[in-house]
């Protein structure tokens, strides 16, 4: 994911687990000023002004049956 800094960032990652009916999400590495929301099949990320700078985002989602999966997602925030 990129963006540019001072401009206002968002984007969302599917998030899915077949057969459960729960699902939990951890996050680490967010930036901060990044905000997070989850729908239930979509995590979704906004910035209102992000900084310049890369950052990974760590996700971990578990499931009912305690069976996890962790992501890594790189965001680019270049110079204006």
């Amino acid at each position: 994911m990129t963006g540019v800094a001072g401009k206002p960032f968002s984007g969302s990652i599917g998030v899915a687990a077949p057969g459960s009916n729960s699902l939990s999400l951890s996050i680490a590495g967010a930036p901060m000023g990044m905000g997070f929301g989850f729908n239930g099949t979509a995590l979704t990320m906004s910035w209102p002004s992000p900084v310049t700078g890369t950052y990974t985002l760590t996700l971990v989602a578990t499931d009912a049956a305690g069976l996890t999966a962790r992501a890594s997602v790189p965001i680019t925030i270049s110079a204006k």
